[in-house]
């Protein structure tokens, strides 16, 4: 067994970790049916019905996935888009709008894009020739011929996609660094473009398209023009873009000497706050049901919070440790340093400082204990700033003692004898069923 493979089985249970190498050598030597452990689920996605593959747990088909998406990782030097990087950058880029005479801001992206890239093309210009171990050059030519494009599902369609992407990425800003391009970023297929001077847009749109026909040839790539955003100097001070869940607003302001001053407001996208929202009414209309007052107050500041799981997996091979971090908090952190209604969308603002307060007053008539007397802990404006965070950590964040009281308070028969960390975390989650 190579590493990679070893760090793949190594996230599996024990009784799979029994039969690493047997589940080995039955990879290496292709004895996999990915048409009878590999399913196709259809569900509806607005107007359209789309496809996802669903891989059987645990079978030796989903281990070989794993193992060849990390074996393309490794070997293509594949990296993958950072959420939060691109937003820092692409905020910092927006701050200094005031000092440009001229801006062009370009967002798109592509129409079911998963569904386009021709899964041979990806194949035979880079897989083919690679440094690939023959086996699974192997695996990879009868899976590609099985699925024709990269469907979501498949751990190695993310692979294969950011494989033949980055040639875009690559040919797109050679064909407009004349024009002015000072930030570029593509996250999967959700791009935007800023300029520090004017470009046209069909000028942009060529320099798109000629390097969509260069990398993609067959893949039939196209541009989903119901979600192409342009903004520039001249657009109405109001306007709005989003990108990544974050809502950007395009304001002017004259000061007392009718200088003009161009900024933008930072905020969450409608969807995301509705998302949000909904989470929290949830949560409300549980409480209504069952009554359970600890239960209400821990899940409202589960949900107000930046959670951070510590993952450890140990087994005859290896130790591997994960952070898993998740909430809105972590998901829009960025906004903390421009918490003021000058420099936050209005929705937002209202949503970060007054969401839970009104909603509960609304749907319950009253306001419980802990939000008369501890407000501000539960006031998301308030918890951003301080970044408030539950990390499942016993030596920097929950310990083992205070976990088991959390739990305590919403079973008070539990015993937690013979209990890991680990086994208390699951357990914690399970109960607020968060």
């Amino acid at each position: 067994m190579n590493d990679t493979f070893i760090n793949v089985i190594s996230e599996y249970d024990e009784e799979v970790l029994n039969r690493a190498d047997i589940i080995f050598h039955a990879v290496k030597e292709n004895r996999l049916d990915y048409t009878t452990n590999i399913n196709e689920l259809v569900f509806k996605q607005g107007d359209k019905y789309r496809k996802v593959l669903d891989v059987k747990e645990n079978s030796i088909e989903e281990i070989s996935l794993k193992y060849l998406k990390k074996r393309l990782d490794s070997t293509f030097q594949i990296s993958y888009p950072n959420r939060k990087k691109i937003m820092r950058e692409c905020i910092s880029i927006t701050e200094t709008i005031n000092d440009m005479s001229e801006f062009v801001i370009y967002k798109f992206d592509f129409k079911d894009f998963f569904y386009r890239v021709n899964t041979l093309d990806v194949f035979n210009k880079y897989l083919k020739y690679s440094d690939l171990y023959r086996f699974e050059r192997d695996i990879l030519e009868s899976l590609l011929k099985e699925y024709s494009y990269c469907l979501p599902g498949l751990p190695t369609s993310n692979a294969l996609v950011e494989l033949i992407s980055r040639d875009f990425d690559v040919k797109l800003k050679s064909l407009l660094h004349n024009h002015g391009l000072i930030f570029y970023s593509r996250y999967i297929d959700d791009s935007l473009l800023i300029f520090n001077r004017f470009v046209e847009e069909s000028k942009i749109l060529e320099c798109i398209q000629h390097a969509l026909d260069a990398v993609f040839q067959s893949s039939n790539i196209k541009l989903n023009k119901s979600k192409i955003d342009l903004l520039n100097t001249n657009s109405n001070p109001g306007t709005q873009f989003t990108y990544l869940g974050y809502l950007f607003e395009y304001n002017v302001e004259f000061d007392k000497n009718n200088n003009e001053y161009k900024f933008f407001k930072y905020g969450i996208n409608e969807d995301k706050l509705e998302k949000y929202r909904k989470k929290l009414l949830k949560i409300i209309f549980d409480y209504k049901n069952n009554s359970n007052m600890e239960l209400f107050r821990q899940r409202i500041l589960f949900w107000s919070s930046r959670i951070v799981f510590y993952n450890t997996f140990r087994d005859k091979y290896t130790t591997k440790t994960v952070w898993d971090v998740t909430g809105l908090i972590a998901s829009y952190g960025e906004l903390r340093n421009f918490l003021h209604p000058k420099k936050v969308e209005r929705n937002t603002y209202n949503f970060l400082k007054d969401e839970v307060i009104n909603q509960v007053n609304k749907e319950l008539g009253f306001c419980p204990y802990f939000l008369k007397t501890k407000t501000d802990g539960y006031v998301l404006e308030k918890r951003l700033v301080k970044n408030k965070s539950i990390i499942f950590h016993p030596n920097i964040g929950w310990s083992k003692e205070y976990l088991i009281k959390m739990i305590k308070r919403l079973d008070p028969s539990f015993n937690p004898n013979k209990k890991s960390y680990r086994n208390l975390v699951t357990l914690y989650c399970y109960l607020l069923k968060m």
